[in-house]
C-alpha cells in the first residue's frame, strides 16, 4: 500500500482540522514524560518526544496565517474569515495630474486669452483648489517709453480676492525691454469655472493711459495638481481582475465531505470619493481542490452593486458599504460544497454609471476607494467521512543494537464528534512501510455535549505500541511519520454542529528505545 503525503520542511505540524481549523503539533521536549534515562540492569534506554501539543482552536486563531481571522461570538461560536484587499484606488490614479495647458503653448496671443483645461479623464470642472503649483509670467515691449501691466485671471480666487498682479517695463533707452515675474505659488487658490477654461487678461498701458498690445506675453505653469476638485464626472470605467483570495480550509483534505451550512463571500467597501461608483462583476469564478471551476450566479452578479459615497456637504468623510453573496442570493453553498480553494474575479468599477449630468461630485487629493473581501465560513456544518492528513520527520535508522522500541500516544478528544487516527511509517519515497495500529485505527470517542459549547470529555487516553526487533526491521528506514484522521458526524442527528472556541484536541507522542549493552 502506498500513501501519498505532502512533504513539508521541519515546522509546526498541521494535523487536525475541523471545518478548516488546524491544530498545530509542535516537536518540543517534554522533560517529564520523554527524557533520556538509564535502567537498573544497565540496558541503554533512550526516550525522546515526537509530538507534544495542547492546542485549542483559540490558540490556532492567534497563530493563524496572514490572511486568516477568527471571530468568536460571546457564546463561543466561531467564524473563520479568509481576508484580502481586492481593489484600492487613490484619486490620483483615477484623475492624474493635468499635463499643462495645451492652448498656444503658454502664449497669450491677445490681451484677452481663453485657455482650455484638458484632462485625461473627462469631467466638467466646477471648482478646484491648486496644490503644489506655481506660475510665472514674461512680457516683452518694443515701446520706447515705460509700460505698466495689470494681469487678472477672474476664474482664480483666494479669500474672496481675484488673482491679480502688477508689473512694469521701464524704458532704458533701447528696445525691446522685458519683465519677468517671480514664481508665484498657487497653493490654496481656487479655480471656478463652468466651461473647463480660464481667462488671462492683461492690461498694458503707456504713461498717457493708452492701452497697448505687447510684442510678447507668455506664462509658465506647472503640471496641474489639485487638492480638491468639484465637477460633473462623466462615466469612467476602471477594470480589475486577478485572484481575490486563497481559501486554506482544504489544505489537509484527503477525501470525504466537509459541508458548511452558510458560507458567504462578504465585501466591505470604504469610499471617500464623492460621486457614484458601481461594481459590475464580469466574472466571479471559484476553483476547487481538483482545479475545476464554477461560476458564481445571482442578482448581484447580473446587476452590480453601488458604493455608498459622501455628498458635497460631507467632504473628507468615509462611507462604508457592506454586501455579501450568501445562500439566499447566489449559488455559493452549492459551490463551496465542491471544496473551493481559490476565488478569482473580473470587476469593472464604473464611476457615474448612469452618466447623470445632474450629479455634481468631488474628489480630494486623499480620496480613495478600497474593496476588501472575506470568505466567511461560520463553523456550522458537518463532516462526512472526512479524511485529513499530514506528515513530519522521523529518523529511526541511527540506532544500532536495538532490542525494542515503544511508542506512547496520549490523546484527549475535546470535539463532540468521533475520530479515528492511523499513522503510517513512510520511507523517503512516500512508500508506507508499516502502520502504527495493526488491526484497527485508534478510536477517539466524541466528548459529550452537556449544553451548547459545554463538553464533558472522556479524559486522556494512553496507548502503548510495542515494536520488537523483527517489527523494527520493517520500519527502520522511516523518514517521515504520516497521520491520517477520519472524522464522522453523528449520522442519526441531521442537525449541523456548531464549533465553539473551547473545542480542541490534545496529543502527545514519544518513543522509548531500548538498546543492548
Amino acid at each position: 500500500m502506498q500513501v501519498q503525503m505532502k512533504l513539508k520542511t521541519p515546522k509546526p505540524f498541521v494535523f487536525l482540522a475541523l471545518f478548516g481549523l488546524c491544530l498545530s503539533f509542535y516537536s518540543c521536549v517534554d522533560s517529564e514524560e520523554f527524557s533520556n534515562v538509564r535502567s537498573d540492569n544497565e540496558d541503554r534506554v533512550i526516550a525522546f518526544p515526537i509530538v507534544n501539543t495542547e492546542v485549542s482552536i483559540v490558540d490556532y486563531a492567534v497563530n493563524a496565517s496572514d490572511n486568516t481571522a477568527v471571530k468568536i461570538e460571546p457564546d463561543g461560536k466561531m467564524t473563520v474569515f479568509y481576508e484580502g484587499e481586492v481593489i484600492r484606488r487613490q484619486a490620483i490614479e483615477l484623475f492624474p495630474p493635468v499635463p499643462g495647458f495645451l492652448v498656444s503653448d503658454g502664449i497669450m496671443a491677445d490681451t484677452v486669452t481663453t485657455l482650455g483645461l484638458t484632462f485625461d479623464v473627462d469631467f466638467i470642472l466646477k471648482k478646484a483648489i491648486f496644490k503644489e503649483n506655481s506660475i510665472k509670467f514674461k512680457f516683452l515691449s518694443s515701446f520706447e517709453e515705460d509700460v505698466t501691466i495689470n494681469l487678472r485671471i477672474p476664474e482664480w480666487s483666494k479669500d474672496g480676492e481675484i488673482f491679480e498682479i502688477d508689473l512694469a517695463i521701464p524704458y532704458n533707452g533701447s528696445s525691446p525691454d522685458s519683465v519677468e515675474s517671480e514664481r508665484i505659488l498657487l497653493d490654496g487658490w481656487e479655480v471656478n469655472t463652468e466651461t473647463n477654461s480660464m481667462t488671462m487678461i492683461y492690461d498694458a498701458r503707456l504713461p498717457n493711459g493708452e492701452r497697448v498690445k505687447l510684442d510678447e506675453a507668455t506664462y509658465v505653469l506647472d503640471f496641474l495638481f489639485f487638492s480638491y476638485v468639484e465637477a460633473f464626472f462623466t462615466q469612467n470605467t476602471n477594470s480589475e481582475s486577478g485572484d481575490i483570495i486563497t481559501v486554506g480550509v482544504y489544505n489537509n483534505w484527503v477525501s470525504g465531505g466537509l459541508f458548511f451550512e452558510n458560507p458567504k463571500v462578504t465585501f466591505r467597501v470604504e469610499n471617500s470619493i464623492g460621486f457614484p461608483v458601481r461594481a459590475y462583476f464580469n466574472e466571479m469564478r471559484l476553483t476547487n481542490v481538483l482545479n475545476e471551476t464554477f461560476d458564481m450566479q445571482g442578482p448581484m452578479i447580473d446587476d452590480g452593486v453601488d458604493f455608498a459615497y459622501p455628498s458635497l456637504s460631507e467632504v473628507g468623510e468615509l462611507k462604508v458599504s457592506e454586501f455579501e453573496f450568501n445562500q439566499a442570493n447566489s449559488n455559493i453553498q452549492e459551490i463551496f460544497n465542491e471544496k473551493v480553494k481559490l476565488v478569482r474575479y473580473d470587476i469593472d468599477a464604473v464611476g457615474n454609471p448612469d452618466n447623470d449630468n445632474t450629479i455634481i461630485g468631488f474628489i480630494t487629493d486623499t480620496s480613495y476607494y478600497k474593496v476588501d473581501i472575506a470568505v466567511e465560513l461560520p463553523l456550522l456544518g458537518y463532516a462526512n467521512n472526512l479524511v485529513l492528513a499530514d506528515t513530519f520527520e522521523l529518523d529511526l535508522n541511527k540506532y544500532d543494537q536495538l532490542r525494542s522500541i515503544e511508542f506512547k500516544l496520549i490523546t484527549e478528544n475535546r470535539f463532540p464528534i468521533d475520530m479515528t487516527i492511523q499513522s503510517f511509517f513512510l520511507d523517503e519515497n512516500g512508500q508506507a512501510l508499516d502502520s502504527m495500529f495493526v488491526d484497527n485505527p485508534l478510536l477517539l470517542s466524541k466528548a459529550e455535549e452537556l449544553s451548547p459549547g459545554v463538553l464533558m470529555t472522556n479524559g486522556e487516553i494512553t496507548t502503548i505500541m510495542d515494536f520488537d526487533v523483527e517489527r523494527y526491521q520493517k520500519i527502520k528506514d522511516t523518514k517521515r511519520l504520516a497521520f491520517r484522521v477520519l472524522m464522522q458526524s453523528d449520522q442519526e442527528n441531521s442537525e449541523s454542529l456548531w464549533i465553539y472556541s473551547n473545542y480542541g484536541m490534545d496529543v502527545r507522542m514519544g518513543a522509548k528505545i531500548t538498546l543492548d549493552n
